[in-house]
């Protein structure tokens, strides 16, 4: 009682309420859609425990939610999922019509996130979706083809674990030694 539409919603993120969710969505079917900073499709997938995160992301789709999120969303959805390795959601939300190619405010795609994130399973999901290695990067006006082996060279693993990745992202890439394509 006394809690507005909002900050229900965050608790139920924070909390990893699914079930809570379910009730809220009964009360209100549209309660998804009020004015939020970031969309509830990609709060759930960067606060919602890692177990409950693929029932969370089907909840909310259902409701006709965009799988691209909002304007206002600092990542896309999918970019978020591929920082934080999860080839599941990429795989759910892509066939939900997610954008593969989809630029954040910086200019990088989903497939930036996964290699700068250090998550082979991402890297491959999106190459397996048809993720493009190669793209063009606005900054100053000037517009550059960027190839995302160029990241691989700034992440810096410090552990034996970490280094494994990076060479498994290395591989789904075709990244040569010096970071560039072989094709």
């Amino acid at each position: 009682e006394g809690v507005s539409s909002e900050e229900l919603l965050r608790q139920v993120f924070q909390q990893t309420d699914v079930e809570g969710l379910r009730i809220a969505l009964q009360r209100s079917p549209s309660i998804l859609r009020i004015p939020m900073a970031t969309s509830p499709l990609f709060q759930a997938i960067q606060g919602v425990r890692t177990s409950k995160i693929t029932e969370m992301v089907q909840l909310i789709l259902d409701q006709g939610i965009s799988p691209d999120g909002q304007a206002s969303d600092p990542r896309s959805p999918l970019s978020e999922a591929a920082a934080r390795g999860l080839p599941e959601i990429i795989e759910m939300l892509a066939r939900r019509g997610a954008s593969i190619e989809h630029k954040d405010v910086l200019g990088w795609t989903a497939l930036v996130h996964a290699v700068r994130g250090n998550q082979p399973s991402s890297v491959a999901k999106l190459i397996e979706l048809g993720a493009l290695r190669r793209y063009d990067y606005q900054m100053n006006d000037r517009i550059t083809t960027m190839n995302t082996c160029v990241f691989v060279r700034e992440v810096l693993p410090t552990t034996r674990s970490e280094r494994e990745r990076l060479s498994e992202v290395r591989e789904a890439l075709r990244c040569a030694r010096r970071g560039f394509l072989i094709f």
